[in-house]
């Protein structure tokens, strides 16, 4: 059988086994494993399978994931964003903008979709001369 009619099977097999409601990750590593099998051989698809997982899992592109969404957390809890947006509104707060106060850190930042897709969500949907709560320890309630 051809590489071509094959990779043709392979991908109907994969929207049938989808179809069938199972899990795409799971689906395309059985089908990818079947196809490579049939190309090659079992012991070698065998060998691919012991070793691709962590490979890929170890790599250096995803051991960045985690730190990044630890930084977040330490920019949540530090109410970084608010801070930021705070300063933007004393500075620039008469342009009658919560987007433009809120555009000033995304556009600091490297990540600029998800900056403002936070920012914007988190403190843009405030009215636009609402002056930012006061942030502070109270001692009484």
């Amino acid at each position: 059988m051809s590489p071509v009619t094959l990779g043709v099977i392979g991908i109907a097999a994969v929207l049938l086994l989808m179809a069938l409601r199972m899990q795409i990750g799971f689906a395309m590593a059985l089908i990818g494993f079947l196809g490579f099998a049939l190309l090659n051989s079992f012991p070698s698809a065998f060998s691919v399978l012991g070793h691709e997982p962590f490979k890929t899992a170890g790599s250096y592109g995803l051991s960045v994931i985690p730190l990044f969404m630890l930084m977040g957390q330490f920019a949540f809890l530090s109410r970084m964003g608010a801070e930021a947006y705070r300063t933007l509104y004393y500075w620039i707060g008469f342009l009658y903008s919560a987007i433009v106060c809120s555009s000033g850190p995304t556009s600091a930042s490297g990540a600029s979709r998800v900056s403002s897709a936070t920012s914007s969500e988190r403190y843009g949907a405030r009215a636009p001369r609402e002056p930012p709560q006061e942030m502070g320890f109270r001692l009484s309630r």
